[in-house]
């Protein structure tokens, strides 16, 4: 089935999905803009994390606590805008990690559409060689839910990066 984006279909490109629990016939949608230069993207329309409908076909919500609002770097805005590589749901309801190919990690209330915390992660180790790959990429997210954590009340967090 094809997902109508109002109009955001042409500027997003998927990377990554995920059903969250307790959201019926929908799935959040990681990614980036089509377009990454600052000057070039409308804020409304510039999302990286959507909330589909499959069952609808529709877009319910563009996630705007992850929306590019220019980083500065020297001064200047930089071109390049980090990119939603993986997303996990949390034990915690409406609670989603998402990580990005900057490394950073994200945790997002998708209920309310609000950045609840997030981590960064720098790799040390230089590249042997040049790649296009960035190194810092989040290239997977898992929370622990056994017994001993959800004793504690707590759910850590473990974060894979390429």
């Amino acid at each position: 089935k094809t997902i109508d984006l109002n109009g955001v279909g042409s500027n997003f490109i998927p990377y990554v999905g995920l059903h969250p629990a307790t959201y019926v016939n929908k799935i959040l949608v990681g990614g980036r803009p089509a377009r990454l230069a600052m000057d070039e993207i409308d804020d409304k329309k510039s999302s990286f994390m959507l909330l589909l409908n499959v069952r609808s076909g529709k877009m319910i919500h563009s996630f705007q606590c992850l929306s590019s609002h220019g980083k500065k770097k020297q001064g200047r805005e930089s071109e390049e805008h980090s990119i939603v590589t993986t997303l996990e749901q949390s034990p915690a309801v409406d609670t989603v990690a998402v990580g990005t190919s900057d490394g950073s990690v994200h945790l997002i209330n998708t209920l309310h559409d609000v950045k609840l915390f997030s981590l960064q992660h720098k790799n040390k180790q230089k590249p042997k060689k040049m790649t296009s790959n960035n190194m810092n990429a989040v290239s997977s997210i898992s929370f622990r839910t056994d017994g001993n954590a959800t004793r504690q009340g707590v759910a850590p967090l473990a974060v894979g990066c390429d």
